[in-house]
């Protein structure tokens, strides 16, 4: 969203004494009069298309004057390229009295053809001039490609002007995101946004929450399959029965061995013993 932004001020980005070529967008006026005076700013606006017309309104305007006939302050509007086309503000231009109270917005202006000029004078006013004027190219009918206004079916202004952040409109419809409104189309691009922006947040829980109860039964497992230590009563290693040797078996329980010269018993922990014996 985007729109042109001239300044007629007396500064380095000042856009007086300059022609722009624009569908639409916003003048302001500030800081100007400090350097120079008289303090004079002239710009002229043009369409691309030679069959759409301006439409200007004020949404601030404050530009006070020392005389009623606004001969040291005022601003001014033409109806065409230069200053030699006719005036749309009247005789004296738009200006103040010092010290009124809240007075009115100028009235909304259009012009007859695709151009129009704007001239700011000041010759040591009281304070430096201070508005903000909104203008769009338009045509009085709708030809299918243009924006009709709301409440404004004679305004129906060029397309680029919907939803570029500012209001054309009178009431700024080409800025509604309601049905009919310059911004529907993109109403359903920003829910579409914030759905995926949702389904994304949801995705990556599940995926933390997926690896989580993997890594959890891993775990798990690990501890299930591990080898118990050995105990007192358990089975010995290797080493040990290497080393083992059998207790003398017992007297009492010598039985006849596979030959008359041995005999056969059990020591305590009921291994068999073959004890050897003497030859007679």
């Amino acid at each position: 969203m985007s729109y042109d932004d001239y300044k007629m001020a007396d500064s380095k980005i000042s856009a007086c004494s300059k022609n722009f070529t624009s569908e639409g967008g916003r003048i302001s006026a500030y800081d100007h009069g400090g350097t120079m005076a008289p303090f004079q700013c002239e710009l002229t606006i043009t369409s691309s298309k030679a069959d759409q017309r301006f439409y200007v309104r004020f949404e601030y305007f404050e530009l006070e004057a020392s005389s009623a006939d606004c001969s040291n302050h005022k601003f001014e509007v033409y109806d065409g390229d230069s200053m030699s086309a006719a005036k749309l503000t009247g005789e004296d231009g738009l200006c103040q009295q010092a010290g009124a109270d809240d007075p009115p917005l100028p009235e909304p202006i259009r012009s007859s053809g695709n151009s129009i000029t704007f001239y700011l004078f000041d010759d040591n006013a009281p304070d430096p001039a201070d508005f903000r004027i909104i203008y769009a190219a338009y045509k009085s009918s709708s030809d299918g490609e243009c924006f009709e206004c709301r409440n404004a079916t004679d305004l129906c202004i060029d397309a680029s002007l919907k939803c570029d952040g500012l209001g054309n409109c009178p009431l700024s419809s080409d800025e509604s995101l309601s049905k009919g409104g310059g911004c529907e189309d993109t109403s359903l691009g920003f829910l579409t946004v914030w759905l995926i922006v949702f389904g994304v947040v949801i995705g990556v829980i599940v995926l933390v929450v997926i690896i989580g109860c993997i890594c959890f039964l891993w775990v798990l497992c690990r501890r299930r399959t591990r080898p118990k230590a050995a105990t007192a009563t358990g089975y010995k290693s290797t080493a040990d029965n290497a080393a083992y040797s059998p207790p003398p078996a017992q007297p009492g329980n010598l039985q006849s061995g596979p030959d008359d010269n041995s005999k056969v018993g059990y020591d305590a922990g009921q291994q068999e013993v073959v004890v050897p014996q003497k030859a007679n």
